[in-house]
């Protein structure tokens, strides 16, 4: 394994493709998301080939930065973050997705949560 490799975390807007079924009809969701990879570029692109083996695309990603950073800044941060984070700790090939925030329409905002999970 490389050593400049570390777990990193963004807040990912996904929308479905064709035959999607993981947003139960939505029309996107918002998740956030945990993988290990050296640099931003790297953890998107796992999180792209992740997402397409579960039929949806990644429209955008949203502060991308190593989860050292994120869970030593003063914000107090969601349980589920830290339960994420443990869950890729001893697996680099894993991603790790937090709850599906999605939206029943055509602009997000209408938010329905639908499922977790890990891939």
């Amino acid at each position: 394994m490389n050593m400049n490799r570390q777990i990193w975390i963004g807040l990912a807007e996904v929308i479905p493709l064709e035959g999607c079924t993981a947003l139960g009809g939505s029309k996107g969701a918002y998740v956030n998301v945990m993988a290990w990879a050296e640099d931003a570029a790297q953890f998107r692109g796992m999180l792209e080939r992740n997402l397409g083996q579960l039929k949806l695309a990644l429209a955008d990603m949203r502060d991308p930065e190593p989860w050292e950073v994120r869970s030593t800044s003063s914000a107090e941060l969601p349980e589920e973050l830290f339960e994420m984070a443990q869950s890729i700790a001893n697996d680099p090939a894993k991603v790790s997705f937090g709850v599906f925030h999605a939206w029943l329409n055509d602009e997000p905002g209408t938010w329905a949560a639908n499922s977790d999970g890990q891939h």
